[in-house]
């Protein structure tokens, strides 16, 4: 009989069952928490992925609008410059005919004066 309470005490002093079932439940515990972790971080991540991408596609039609608004207002300098070209043409074709014009009255005039009236 002494040997089986030997036995008995050592089974109960050495008995590692419930011990492991604790650290099996301990890391069981350890994984939830880190997924839960996980999945509250990406959350986050999405979250501002998401607000960084309205921010972005707002950005981006700012910059379209204002590249839109420079396109007009160059296509109006380019339609006031051919303007200003059409001008400085006629203005210099009209100078050039008025010095022929010059040219031919003066040749006229001094062709007057050199005859007797």
């Amino acid at each position: 009989m002494g040997s089986e309470d030997t036995t008995q005490d050592i089974k109960q002093k050495f008995d590692t069952a419930p011990t492991i079932q604790t650290v099996l439940e301990r890391i069981d515990a350890f994984r939830v928490s880190i997924e839960r972790r996980f999945e509250e971080f990406e959350e986050r991540v999405e979250k501002r992925f998401d607000m960084l991408e309205k921010r972005f596609d707002e950005f981006e039609k700012r910059v379209e609008k204002s590249f839109d608004e420079v396109n007009s207002r160059l296509a109006a300098v380019d339609n006031n410059v051919d303007r200003l070209e059409s001008e400085s043409s006629k203005t210099r074709s009209e100078f050039l005919a008025m010095r022929v014009e010059f040219r031919e009255f003066r040749a006229e005039v001094r062709a007057n004066l050199k005859e007797p009236a």
